[in-house]
């Protein structure tokens, strides 16, 4: 009797971009009285990132854009699905080989006083990556700070000895830009890395960043609920709903001719100087759309089409079955059953 063959998992293909997240899903267990619930945070979701690129992954609070970003630090890890870096398959590394991955991957959180510990000086918070990865001695880490502060627009012999509570917060935010470049990154992760600042302090962000991207050769992921911003520092543009990626697709196309309901309604929300102009598909589904009504839970989210509930283009199959990203136009595609850019059939049943 032949002796059954052993089970080999298949290996991962490899991927041409820097970035390619494939059917990322991530669940949690959350009580809900004295019962035990299932929340779906991210549902699904596949994007990539060509090195030097920046995606801005743009939606409501409450879509699964930190979630996601967590998900690709593996902290936690996914509930399913992979994540590419560089190469390598994140989801399959544990120990060293996953602590060296992610000196690659570093990110700038949105309020920089709650990652600052306010009772080191500036100089050592930027040193601290150095330190806990053992890279060089202590003059070398003193000198490579120098440089990071410089480069970031900080006088190293003003702002060195300084305490995070002795800055302002566009000075703060910059010594977290430092901080993640310590470690030489290919990717920054920004989530919501200039929501909390003043309009003129997020511009001077905004055109730092871009600045270091050209210097340094650096790719980002630039999360952001509002599209305004996101449009001036991104190539491609991934719009999120309740845990899925409704739309993703070059700036510019995305802006000027979205396909997807929601995205046209975020566009019809952004004041009238940003808006697109003219009889466009924006500002035709802005008309119908708000914005501003209750994301359902994505504890109990909607069967099918997730946006269903607030779409006014739904309709009997949008219920009954999720749509899946398919192509609108070159690089460009949407998860919708009735895109705005393509005519639209018959709709019987619809709701």
């Amino acid at each position: 009797m032949t002796a059954p063959s052993p089970q080999v998992t298949p290996p991962v293909k490899a991927s041409d971009h820097l970035l390619d997240v494939r059917h990322l899903t991530q669940t949690f267990k959350v009580a809900v009285g004295r019962t035990e619930a299932t929340l779906s945070a991210v549902s699904d979701i596949s994007f990539t990132i060509d090195e030097g690129q920046t995606l801005g992954l743009v939606g409501e609070t409450g879509c699964g854009k930190s979630t996601t970003a967590r998900a690709i630090l593996q902290s936690p890890r996914p509930t399913k699905g992979q994540v590419l870096f560089d190469g390598e398959d994140l989801t399959g590394l544990r120990g060293g080989p996953l602590r060296r991955s992610r000196r690659k991957v570093q990110m700038v959180f949105q309020d920089p006083y709650s990652s600052l510990d306010p009772r080191w000086r500036v100089s050592d918070l930027v040193a601290e990556p150095l330190r806990i990865n053992r890279i060089g001695g202590a003059e070398d880490r003193g000198r490579r700070s120098a440089e990071l502060l410089d480069l970031v627009g900080l006088d190293p012999s003003r702002f060195g000895e300084r305490k995070p509570h002795q800055l302002s917060g566009g000075q703060a935010q910059r010594v977290g830009i430092a901080r993640a470049l310590a470690l030489s990154p290919k990717l920054v992760i920004c989530d919501e890395a200039v929501s909390s600042l003043d309009v003129s302090i997020q511009a001077q962000v905004l055109n730092l960043l871009e600045q270091l991207r050209r210097e340094l050769r650096l790719t980002y992921l630039f999360i952001a609920h509002d599209l305004a911003v996101v449009k001036h520092v991104s190539d491609r543009v991934g719009v999120m709903y309740l845990g899925t990626i409704c739309e993703i697709g070059d700036s510019e196309e995305i802006y000027r001719r979205p396909a997807h309901p929601y995205t046209a309604a975020l566009l019809a929300a952004i004041p009238t100087a940003e808006a697109t102009s003219g009889d466009d598909a924006a500002s035709i589904a802005g008309r119908e759309v708000a914005v501003a009504q209750e994301m359902p839970s994505p504890l109990n989210p909607p069967t099918g089409c997730r946006y269903r509930t607030l779409c006014p283009k739904a309709a009997d199959r949008c219920r009954k079955e999720a749509p899946t990203l398919r192509s609108v136009g070159p690089g460009h595609d949407v998860a919708c059953h009735f895109p705005l850019l393509l005519a639209e059939p018959d709709l019987p049943g619809r709701s």
